[in-house]
């Protein structure tokens, strides 16, 4: 009689093989599922989720070159009462008067002064 070669199955194998011979049969999907992407309204530049933007323009002023005046550093803030800006070496914030000036504002990246009826802003200088 002939009796065929069985390659000898490794401890690994034997597991897999088990696995394999007690595992429940996988039964296809009944339905088909599909998914359905609505497209999405392209909406103008000028709103978000169908409310109008507004945005915040700054009124054009000109730069201040007053040479007594120096900005050092900007402290920003959403918070308004948490601003704070180094202008000649001290802490000054929004209305605090420096020098002959008033602070209007202090924003990123300089900070709005008046004199009387003049506004101007302060940026930093490059040395």
């Amino acid at each position: 009689p002939f009796l065929p070669i069985i390659p000898s199955l490794t401890a690994e194998d034997e597991k897999t093989q088990s696995f394999k011979e007690n595992a429940e049969p996988v039964a296809p999907f009944q339905q088909d599922i599909s998914v359905r992407e609505e497209p999405i309204p392209a909406l103008p530049d000028h709103t978000i989720a169908g409310k109008p933007v507004v945005r915040k323009t700054e009124p054009l002023v000109d730069l201040i070159e007053d040479p007594e005046m120096q900005l050092q550093a900007i402290s920003w803030s959403a918070d308004a009462g948490k601003r704070m800006a180094i202008i000649n070496g001290k802490i000054c914030r929004e209305k605090d008067r420096v020098g002959a000036y008033v602070i209007q504002s202090i924003n990123t990246d300089d900070v709005i002064l008046s004199k009387g009826s003049v506004s101007g802003k302060l940026v930093f200088k490059i040395r």
